[in-house]
């Protein structure tokens, strides 16, 4: 069960940072992509071990202690994901429209 969730959870991280990268607008000024990526990626892991830190003791004391780590990862895959996918959309949406 335990690789079924490491799985998981690299399949969708690795998922996630592929979108990010590679779907951007064309004709953008680099020196805004670069600033926005910037703070997009130091929110995303600050958001991500915020909820590794807030996950651990908090949400998942009824599971055995083998099984807390997972349920910590899978958290922080979740949030790794809803913040880089948010930030695709944002990034998107702002720079769509801009030429360098």
């Amino acid at each position: 069960m335990m690789i079924i969730f490491a799985i998981y959870i690299c399949l969708l991280m690795t998922i996630t940072a592929l979108a990010f990268a590679k779907l951007k607008p064309k004709c953008v000024s680099s020196d805004r992509m670069r600033a926005f990526n910037r703070w997009t990626w130091s929110i995303t892991v600050l958001a991500t071990l915020a909820s590794i830190l807030f996950s651990w003791p908090v949400n998942i004391y009824s599971m055995d202690s083998l099984w807390r780590p997972a349920g910590a990862a899978f958290n922080a895959s979740t949030v790794w994901s809803f913040v880089l996918l948010g930030a695709t959309v944002i990034r998107y949406f702002i720079f769509r429209d801009q030429r360098a």
